[in-house]
């Protein structure tokens, strides 16, 4: 997880997240990683959006669920990109073991 803000200047941003703007406050020179978090965030809502509330005969889920599912979404992704970088790790450290024996 992300340290917060230890020992670094803060800048204050506007980032537009589907429907809504918020301020926050973000590391220095760290701006664009926040505003293309921010764009995917929304592409992901955009899309959840389009499946379940923009569909005639689909049953209708609240903003509530559809934020929900959204965050399971980016977890999910975040998770599994953790697992497959630790397994990686690990069979770095097994050649590397191999390799020096």
């Amino acid at each position: 997880m992300r340290k917060l803000f230890k020992n670094k200047e803060k800048k204050h941003l506007k980032i537009h997240i589907y429907e809504w703007d918020i301020d926050v406050y973000v590391p220095e020179n760290e701006e664009q990683l926040y505003i293309k978090a921010a764009e995917n965030v929304s592409q992901k809502i955009e899309a959840y959006m389009d499946i379940y509330v923009r569909q005639q005969y689909v049953p209708q889920k609240s903003y509530m669920e559809i934020l929900l599912m959204t965050l399971l979404d980016i977890a999910v992704t975040s998770t599994e990109k953790e697992r497959v970088l630790g397994f990686n790790n690990f069979w770095r450290r097994i050649n590397n073991i191999i390799k020096n024996k």
